[in-house]
């Protein structure tokens, strides 16, 4: 899932190749916006032409001269050619250590199953619970003691899970409305990732909190 992918960000323990399928345009930046802060340089590629991933072997043949990674991010992935696809495919037998391969598809059954199985797979076109979201319209509106007292309340449940969900589902509805959204996503993704760790749940959503 796509806040496991954050958690591996975030503790710099992140692969060398992901597959993001059913991405949209906002959620892609999103991802490539994750890496800044060890990215010196970076390719993108959404032609689908052979000589676009030729340039890529290019630019990952030398060493990033300032942070620690080169990233390559390969939009509408499902369009390269058999040829593009192979010559891709010998990129991700051997990458360099300091190079991350960001693969974007709608549809990966057009991809060579060599290359998807050389890559992280992240599916994000699971359907997509409903969810009411009248409570969190109103939590917004609340004054930040109201937040907390929400938050001591919720904290008691044995499952965090659908409730950030709901919220998560909430903020991607906003995505290009609201110019902090991102940063709450990233927060709610990574608090779901903490979810399976030893963590307070009253501060874990208190931080969330913070920035509705």
């Amino acid at each position: 899932m796509l806040e496991l992918f954050f958690k591996q960000i975030k503790q710099g323990t992140y692969a060398h190749a992901y597959l993001f399928i059913g991405a949209s345009a906002e959620i892609q930046q999103q991802i490539i916006e994750s890496f800044e802060a060890g990215i010196s340089e970076i390719e993108i590629v959404d032609d689908g032409k052979i000589e676009s991933v030729r340039n890529i072997k290019n630019f990952l043949s030398s060493r990033p001269i300032r942070g620690d990674i080169k990233l390559v991010a390969v939009k509408n992935a499902e369009v390269l050619s058999i040829p593009a696809q192979n010559s891709l495919l010998k990129i991700l037998e051997e990458p360099p250590k300091y190079g991350v391969l960001l693969l974007f598809s709608k549809n990966s059954d057009l991809m060579l199953d060599t290359i998807k199985s050389r890559c992280q797979t992240v599916n994000l076109k699971k359907m997509v619970k409903k969810y009411d979201f009248s409570e969190i319209i109103n939590l917004r509106t609340m004054t930040l003691a109201e937040k907390f007292k929400k938050a001591e309340k919720w904290a008691k449940n044995d499952d965090l899970t659908d409730l950030l969900n709901s919220w998560l589902s909430y903020f991607h509805s906003l995505i290009t409305e609201e110019k902090d959204v991102i940063r709450i996503i990233r927060n709610i993704q990574e608090a779901k990732a903490d979810l399976a760790t030893n963590v307070n749940k009253r501060l874990l959503l208190e931080k969330i909190l913070l920035d509705f």
